[in-house]
């Protein structure tokens, strides 16, 4: 019996699809949502759009923060979960996180 042939027989599980994605609070933000969307909608994932807060975010313009909270409310409206983690490094936390949600695909945005 190969390590791929399931013990109690049927198909091996498919592994988990989940998708993330990176927001700030750049304009094409709101298109990273909606490529996460249709991702997911494709897969037939759930996802989340994730914030990464560091101390240098924390003295954006308002106009910047409501730019982000209104990408977190699109997202919401899409069917998407929202999350802010900190941390100093935001690739690194987005990996570290990615990792701990078991993501399958991560959406970014050029800035």
């Amino acid at each position: 019996m190969s390590d791929s042939t399931p013990l109690l027989g049927g198909a091996p599980p498919k592994p988990a699809l989940r998708v993330i994605a990176c927001l700030d609070s750049a304009p094409a933000t709101s298109e990273v949502v909606r490529k996460a969307a249709i991702l997911a909608s494709q897969l037939g994932a759930p996802w989340e759009a994730v914030h990464v807060a560091t101390p240098t975010t924390a003295h954006v313009p308002p106009a910047r923060r409501e730019a982000l909270l209104k990408a977190f409310r699109f997202a919401e409206s899409l069917g998407g979960q929202t999350n802010t983690l900190n941390g100093d490094d935001p690739a690194g936390e987005i990996l570290a996180y990615a990792q701990r949600s078991g993501a399958s695909h991560i959406v970014v945005g050029a800035s």
